[in-house]
């Protein structure tokens, strides 16, 4: 096995951790300015949506991560966990494209603890070589 296929592993699962953070942070962040914008208007709601799709995007980086970590694992629960939370954050931009406060914001809720798991188990994982 050549160095360059031993180590992506590592990197892949580091790149994981990093992009699950992300979305975590983003995900709270979203709630804070939907928050502001409730309570004061303005453009929070603006940054709202543009964060959303930024999320979306750092979250299908983290499932790609997750495939290439989990690659010849027998346990696979890290990579099911990151396409359940891609699954989540389209689920929840198309709610909010919808206007279906209600199914939008339980889906909030869901993809912070989703993500927030993934980034622990992920934690958790050993690096294996």
């Amino acid at each position: 096995m050549s160095a360059a296929v031993s180590v992506a592993p590592s990197i892949a699962l580091n790149l994981l951790r990093a992009n699950a953070l992300m979305v975590t942070v983003l995900a709270i962040v979203q709630g804070v300015l939907a928050g502001v914008f409730m309570e004061h208007g303005g453009r929070a709601l603006h940054l709202h949506s543009v964060l959303s799709l930024v999320t979306f995007a750092v979250s299908i980086v983290a499932a790609i991560a997750a495939g290439v970590a989990e690659r010849g694992a027998e346990n696979k629960l890290l990579l099911w966990l990151s396409l359940a939370v891609v699954i989540v954050t389209f689920a929840e931009v198309a709610f909010a494209e919808m206007a279906v406060v209600a199914a939008h914001v339980t889906l909030g809720f869901v993809l912070i603890a989703a993500s927030a798991t993934l980034f622990v188990l992920a934690l958790r994982r050993p690096v294996s070589n």
